[in-house]
């Protein structure tokens, strides 16, 4: 939503850095393409994504690979993307094996961990360690040791 986009944008003006590059772009991650549901809770905690039905904010998925440089190593993307990280993680192989550090958060009701986890194996990253978990999510920490 619009209000989670600016406060976005003002957490990092406070909090940026002259080496930092940052873009920030409005919409959904996960799909390539279409449409989703973002419903949005006060103060952004347990917000998700329905899919294309369901009471929220139809947002655009954006394509990561059509604005990404496809040369470029990333060094960290932060996955919290309220339950479609299954599918950008099938999406995204290829940012995935040139990224060099991965924090995602995964939403246990919306995918199996042990898939996700083997995804994320399955790009290279060779140590997972499991950051924080509660009952509805797990946050993990991937690192790509070699390239």
């Amino acid at each position: 939503s619009r209000s989670l986009w600016k406060e976005c944008i003002s957490r990092l003006e406070l909090n940026s850095s002259p080496c930092m590059q940052c873009k920030i772009l409005h919409g959904l991650a996960g799909q390539k393409d279409g449409t989703g549901i973002l419903q949005e809770r006060y103060p952004h905690v347990m917000n998700t994504t329905a899919g294309t039905h369901g009471i929220g904010r139809k947002t655009a998925f954006i394509n990561l690979d059509a604005i990404l440089n496809r040369n470029e190593t990333v060094d960290l993307i932060k996955c919290d993307i309220e339950g479609s990280e299954a599918d950008f993680l099938n999406n995204y192989p290829d940012l995935l094996r040139r990224t060099r550090r991965l924090v995602i958060e995964l939403h246990l009701d919306k995918y199996p961990e042990t898939e996700c986890i083997s995804m994320i194996k399955a790009t290279g990253f060779e140590n997972i360690t499991e950051l924080d978990r509660s009952r509805f999510t797990s946050l993990l920490y991937a690192v790509r040791t070699s390239r």
